[in-house]
């Protein structure tokens, strides 16, 4: 049998992620570059008051050339170095307009989006998976209730990975020149909601 569980929430967090390159001509000024902007946008978020960790969510370093593909004519330009990083903040505006404006101050110069979101995601999921198991049962159950059959045992069980809808009403911005605090304040998000399907095989046996 096969059951469906949704589950929904209102966001309790915002979530930032910042993108920042940097491109030289020489490696060690590319990492050095790239990571000065990266520091800035630590001490940034501390300065605008709250703890919550940075965290990079991707990192690469590549070599750049002109004519990359012209094996006779091109030639080297340097490196481009690239981090992706994330916070995650409570939902507080104006907790984030600190943080904005304290990006917006600094040398790091970051590309940005903003989304709402849950902070404990895992325990949407795990109500989403419960939810899903007992509609599964239950649907064996009345099925075996009209054959004559009562349920014995569980053969096997499996799940397919949820997904998220987190409808609309995140703010998202590719700069901080998009900002616009009084704007954003006046957004409401929307509840955001979590499926889990769960596969069940049972053994059932007539009733005595």
């Amino acid at each position: 049998m096969t059951g469906l569980g949704k589950v929904s929430a209102m966001p309790d967090g915002i979530q930032i992620d910042l993108s920042v390159v940097s491109q030289k001509s020489d490696y060690p000024q590319t990492l050095a570059h790239l990571n000065g902007r990266v520091k800035e946008i630590v001490d940034a978020i501390a300065r605008a008051g709250t703890n919550e960790p940075v965290i990079t969510k991707s990192y690469a370093i590549s070599e750049v050339w002109s004519d990359q593909y012209d094996e006779e004519n091109r030639k080297f330009q340097g490196y481009k170095a690239a981090q992706q990083l994330t916070v995650t903040i409570p939902l507080d505006t104006v907790l984030l307009g600190h943080v904005v404006s304290e990006l917006a101050k600094s040398a790091s110069k970051p590309s940005m989006d903003i989304t709402f979101v849950i902070r404990r995601k895992e325990v949407m999921e795990k109500a989403a998976r419960i939810a899903a198991a007992n509609k599964a049962k239950e649907a064996a159950s009345d099925l075996a209730e009209v054959a004559g059959l009562e349920l014995v045992s569980v053969k096997s069980i499996t799940f397919v990975a949820g997904k998220s809808n987190s409808g609309s009403g995140s703010p998202r911005m590719s700069s901080l020149a998009q900002y616009d605090m009084v704007s954003i304040a006046s957004v409401t998000p929307d509840v955001i909601s979590h499926e889990e399907t769960v596969h069940m095989v049972w053994q059932a046996a007539p009733k005595d």
